[in-house]
């Protein structure tokens, strides 16, 4: 068993037990890497967990400013 097919399984039944128990939505602090974007809204695809990127493309200077200043 390769270790990607073991991780995907245990991804899947995660998100699998959380639709179980009412979650509608995950949120990525994901900033710019489009295809860790896209591999996120992938293993979403299908689940009814729809993902949320409040953080994408923000300017990381700005980002860090702000909560620096919090």
């Amino acid at each position: 068993m390769d270790i990607a097919s073991e991780i995907e399984r245990n991804v899947a039944a995660a998100l699998a037990d959380a639709k179980t128990a009412g979650v509608t939505h995950a949120i990525f602090g994901d900033l710019f890497l489009a295809d860790v974007r896209a591999y996120r809204e992938q293993q979403l695809a299908g689940t009814g967990i729809t993902p949320i990127f409040p953080l994408w493309q923000r300017p990381t200077g700005v980002l860090a400013r702000e909560m620096i200043d919090a």
